[in-house]
This record gives structure tokens, sequence and C-alpha cells, in this order.
């Protein structure tokens, strides 16, 4: 967290299983705090996934993240912390970024 702290431009890249990760989740959800809070840039890579799928979770990050999603629920996870990651998903969608295909 240090690092996202202490820099001036983040770049979050998002891929088709970077909604598996709580990790990957949980620092984009600090990475739009600080965009928001301290105005750091944020310019986010969607490697092979379009914006809008990752902001609507549809298409092959869609199915990969629900999956995920599925299994966190059935262990008790904090519905909240889902609900911080799909606000943080959606508002990173519509940013200007960059798409990547290969």
């Amino acid at each position: 967290m240090d690092a996202i702290t202490n820099s001036k431009v983040l770049i979050p890249i998002f891929s088709e299983s970077y909604g598996t990760s709580s990790w990957c989740l949980d620092e984009l959800v600090q990475i739009l705090e600080r965009k928001n809070n301290n105005g750091q840039i944020v310019l986010p890579i969607f490697y092979k996934v379009k914006p809008s799928d990752v902001g609507h979770q549809r298409g092959s990050f869609g199915d990969a993240f629900l999956k995920r999603e599925k299994r966190l629920l059935k262990r008790g996870f904090d519905p909240t912390t889902l609900e911080n990651w799909k606000k943080a998903l959606l508002e990173v969608s519509t940013l200007s970024g960059y798409e990547a295909d290969g």
C-alpha cells in the first residue's frame, strides 16, 4: 500500500483473471480512493478485456469474477467488500486508459 500512497501515477493492468484476485481488487479500491481523495492519476490498461466488461463483470472477465464471487459467498465472505470491488471496477472502467489485444 505504500507504493500506492507514494506514487503520482497508478497503472492497474486488467486481464481476464484480474477479478479472481482479492489482493488485486483490494488494491484497486485503494487506488481509486487515492485518486478521489488525493488527485493521483490512474491510467488503466485493459489487456484482452474490454473496459465495459470489467465495469459490468461481463464476458470472460465477468465469468472469472462470478466464479470467484460465488466461492467467496459460500464461505461467508463480507458482501460489503464485494460491493466495494464492483463499484471500483465500474469506476475504473470509465477512466481513459489503453486497450491492448496482445
